[in-house]
């Protein structure tokens, strides 16, 4: 049988039955009969199997690529925009491995868990954003009207109110590695 890259894989896998039953004919000295029907059967359990086990694989891949590259981006210190990019892609390929035929039930809870953590690190991202242009102008006109204005005083505040953001983001940033890490051990 030639390698032709332009044949399609039932063809291919059309001559890879026929090969079997020359073969198994051919060497057991059988012509026809129940070993020809049954080497047809074994290749085509087999064929079935290997399908439906790549096609598993490929999707767990393609998740694990985009929550690694979620993963990457925020080490990276991607910027909010690309942020919810990555989290877009991942849940695109979230959403297609829950439509496969065959589906590893743990690594989905664990990257569904991964996926969560990657969102609700975006919520308090976006807040932080919000608080920046109105919270913290807020804060301000509070502070001067109680007669707590001065520059260090202020600044201290917001800070503080950052790295409160800043603390939670990291702590759901950390929790989704967490999720991905047990993702890729529910694969072993």
């Amino acid at each position: 049988m030639k390698n032709r890259p332009w044949r399609t894989s039932r063809v291919r896998f059309r001559e890879e039955v026929e090969g079997a039953d020359a073969l198994c004919s051919d060497s057991a000295g059988w012509k026809g009969g129940s070993m020809i029907g049954l080497s047809r059967i074994c290749v085509l359990v087999l064929g079935i199997s290997i399908s439906f086990a790549t096609a598993a694989m490929a999707g767990e891949r393609n998740v694990l690529k985009a929550l690694k590259e979620t993963k990457g981006g925020v080490e990276a210190g991607v910027n909010y925009e690309r942020y919810n990019e990555l989290l877009a892609g991942a849940k695109v390929q979230i959403d297609a491995y829950k439509k496969g035929k065959t589906i590893n039930k743990r690594f989905l809870e664990n990257a569904t868990a991964c996926f969560s953590s990657y969102e609700n690190a975006a919520v308090v991202w976006k807040q932080k954003m919000e608080f920046r242009v109105k919270g913290a102008s807020k804060i301000v006109k509070e502070m001067v009207k109680e007669g707590k204005g001065r520059p260090d005083e202020i600044i201290s505040v917001l800070s503080t109110k950052h790295q409160e953001y800043d603390n939670k983001m990291k702590t759901y940033w950390d929790a989704a590695a967490k999720e991905l890490d047990k993702a890729l051990e529910s694969l072993k």
